[in-house]
């Protein structure tokens, strides 16, 4: 692993910064205490040359002037007590050599002189040089020759050489010395930045905000801890007020769950009872003005019933509790069901109704047919709404195509009244029509379209309208579908054996069936459907104590179970069923009725161990075959 300095310890990074800063001032100081050293030792030893050369002058004069060469070259010997002059020469006035002297026998040769120059000295790295004019003392102008030195500076190395010797100890010492300080004076900084750092890591992993670091002073590391700790006092009064948000979020969120519960059950229950006793009434000998004035109750128990789905599933929507279903499905069955849907209102209202599906579309997908078929339902139904005379097109063709997956794009087109232009951006938002004429004469919530939009998106796809005012809309909207294969000749064999219904008029007579309902309309209801039907047993209760109790005396073949009730609900009952009670009585088939249509109610009939489930209101038909479904002979 490369070792980079950004990862060390903030106090191993001060004893380092502690470290280097000594050495580099030990070899500053010491570099300029060497070049300070030699230039004193240079300018010295110049000095003593230079006194030398004039003691050597003085003595020589006669030997020059008496050409007595034997006498100089014996002064000259008088250097050997001067170790470093390694070379002498007096030169005469002609500037030739009248006598030398040399250190070691090695020196073989002599540097050239500079007499035509004018220096007189030279000091190099390796030694100095000297050439002084030799006076008559009797004339102190005339030049009679000239006396030369030469010194080397190997007496300096060793110098050098011990003090750098000297330098090294010195400086390993300090090195020490620093190193044992700063471990100790470190923990002046580092320590407060530690324990910031560990409170850091501490808050990270706990999320506790409520820790504070002790501040022991005003310098910047005392400023950053008390800036970090009146950072950490706003986020932990942030924290908590977020915390109540939540809480008072969650709390309003099963308030409003209980409230839509309740809400779905009380709107229900008496709706069940109107839109079965108008099925009833229906199904009897009546005149047409009855006949009109009961569709006309049934329409608007239909309308009702679509408004409280749309608020239930904004709700579950808002939530993010809807989920998809991933099955086959042939969209031509969907097509043709919303035509049957329809086919009462469109000719009512004198429109045409047009499907058009093109011929590269596939039949089959896997999808959410429920879910394609809700979208359907609302756009159809706010043409159908909005569309006075004209026509309602329905328009399929394939948008894109991969290996595995179909992208289709379908349009909802009408002559209706249409949407100004400056209403088109915001006609897919909650609660929100065209004008508020719209609602005052057709009515709505306005949140058919943005259910709409969001089983789109939710699903991957897009929405958008297309619409010009008085002219009329379109409604397009993109959605992909996993490809299917069409069903195999056995999958059809074995659907149709599942779908025959056997019943016998011995199965009608002989079955005994239990209600459990404490709403009086909806009991009598649930009774007059059944004894329509040819079932001659039917008992019922009001609450599932009293169930309970006509069970242990009696066998029943299936129980018709409401949920919400006094003194002991369906849950509690069924509860009790399945746990204490034994034999056939214990595994009596339960259907839950329930007007509380909401997420996860099915769920929780089947985990308790209810067998199937009907929401109110229900058909007659709907709640026939869910009956004949647990009396069919077992084979």
């Amino acid at each position: 692993m490369k070792l980079n300095f950004n990862n060390i310890s903030v106090k191993y990074k001060i004893i380092i910064v502690i470290i280097t800063v000594t050495l580099m001032a030990q070899i500053i100081a010491a570099y300029l205490y060497v070049k300070y050293d030699k230039n004193e030792f240079i300018q010295n030893n110049l000095k003593n040359l230079i006194v030398n050369s004039q003691i050597i002058s003085n003595n020589s004069t006669a030997a020059i002037i008496f050409d007595d060469a034997k006498q100089a070259t014996d002064i000259l010997k008088s250097l050997k007590a001067e170790k470093s002059v390694k070379f002498a020469c007096i030169y005469n006035n002609q500037k030739k050599t009248f006598a030398y002297y040399k250190r070691d026998s090695s020196i073989l040769t002599y540097r050239t002189l500079f007499f035509n120059s004018n220096k007189n000295t030279e000091i190099t790295d390796n030694s100095i040089t000297i050439l002084r004019p030799i006076y008559d003392e009797t004339d102190k102008k005339s030049t009679i020759g000239y006396i030369f030195l030469d010194r080397d500076l190997k007496d300096y190395d060793i110098r050098f050489s011990n003090f750098l010797f000297i330098i090294i100890i010195i400086t390993i010492a300090s090195l020490i010395f620093a190193l044992i300080i700063s471990t100790q004076m470190q923990k002046i900084i580092s320590v407060p930045i530690n324990k910031l750092s560990q409170t850091v890591k501490r808050i990270t992993v706990n999320s506790d905000f409520s820790v504070r670091i002790d501040k022991k002073g005003t310098d910047e590391i005392g400023e950053l801890i008390g800036g970090f700790n009146g950072m950490l006092s706003k986020i932990e009064e942030q924290n908590e007020a977020l915390t109540l948000s939540k809480e008072q979020a969650i709390s309003s969120a099963k308030i409003k769950e209980v409230f839509l519960a309740n809400m779905s059950h009380e709107i229900r229950t008496p709706m069940n009872a109107i839109v079965g006793m108008t099925n009833l009434v229906l199904g009897t000998t009546v005149n047409d003005e009855q006949n009109d004035y009961l569709r006309h109750i049934k329409t608007s128990a239909d309308n009702l019933l679509v408004i409280i789905n749309d608020i239930l599933d904004f709700s579950k929507i808002e939530a993010g509790k809807i989920e998809f279903e991933n099955i086959r499905f042939n969209i031509n069955d969907t097509l043709e069901n919303l035509r049957k849907t329809f086919d009462f209102k469109l000719k009512g209202h004198g429109l045409d109704f047009i499907i058009e599906k093109e011929k590269d579309v596939p039949d089959y997908f896997i999808g959410d047919h429920v879910r394609l078929n809700q979208v359907l339902l609302n756009l159809v139904g706010n043409a159908v709404k909005f569309t006075e005379k004209g026509s309602i097109s329905i328009i399929i063709r394939k948008q894109n195509e991969t290996t595995d997956f179909v992208e289709i794009l379908i349009f909802v087109k009408d002559t209706g009244i249409g949407i100004p232009k400056e209403k088109l951006d915001f006609i897919f938002q909650s609660f929100s029509q065209a004008t508020s004429d719209t609602t005052r004469k057709y009515g709505g919530t306005g949140l058919g379209l943005t259910i709409c939009k969001q089983l789109i998106e939710l699903q991957n796809g897009k929405i958008w309208v297309e619409s010009e005012h008085g002219i009329g809309s379109s409604f397009c909207f993109t959605i992909k579908y996993r490809k299917a294969s069409a069903p195999s000749l056995s999958e059809l064999q074995e659907l149709s054996i599942q779908n025959i219904v056997t019943v016998t008029k011995d199965i009608l007579e002989n079955s005994k069936i239990l209600i459990v309902e404490d709403n009086q309309l909806n009991l009598l209801l649930a009774k007059t459907i059944l004894r329509k039907q040819n079932f001659k047993i039917v008992d019922f209760a009001e609450n599932g104590q009293i169930a309970i109790e006509l069970l242990k005396k009696s066998d029943y073949d299936v129980i018709l179970m409401d949920l919400h009730m006094p003194i002991m609900d369906g849950y509690e009952a069924t509860l009790f069923i399945r746990g204490n009670l034994s034999g056939k009585k214990r595994n009596v088939p339960i259907i839950a009725l329930t007007a509380a249509a909401i997420k996860g109610e099915k769920e929780k009939c089947f985990e308790i161990g209810m067998n199937d489930y009907i929401s109110k209101p229900f058909k007659p038909e709907e709640l026939f075959s869910k009956i004949i479904k647990f009396l069919q002979p077992k084979e």
